[in-house]
């Protein structure tokens, strides 16, 4: 029994991210990285999956990316020229912003420091 999942739905507060890993183990074992804010959630997850798996070592991470970003307010403008059917440009201007973004540049960073970003819609 080995088996990886991912999901990720957007909040109020950010886009919420789950991502469960499991291997075959005697016994069920749940281990959980879970951001400190978060951390109410584990006893019903814990529940949760303790119901649907009866034994493997399950690693269980769940965090929460604050705020939107840059990058959907971009995809929206993309949106919204396809609909006026205004031609869209090559499309440099979009990726220029995206990629020279202080989000972009803060998502690059925080996932090479392996902590949670700090998005601030720039």
């Amino acid at each position: 029994m080995t088996g990886y999942a991912q999901a990720s739905a957007g909040s109020p507060r950010g886009t919420l991210s789950l991502e469960l890993r499991s291997v075959n183990a005697r016994f069920l074992d749940v281990q959980f990285r879970i951001a400190d804010e978060l951390r109410a959630l584990e006893p019903v997850l814990r529940e949760q999956i303790a119901a649907r798996i009866a034994r493997g070592k399950v690693d269980c991470r769940v965090s929460l990316a604050e705020g939107e970003g840059v990058t959907p307010r971009l995809n929206e403008e993309a949106l919204r020229r396809l609909q006026e059917s205004r031609p869209l440009p090559d499309g440099d201007d979009i990726v220029a912003k995206v990629y020279g973004s202080a989000d972009f540049k803060e998502g690059v960073r925080a996932f090479v420091e392996k902590r949670p970003p700090r998005w601030t819609g720039k």
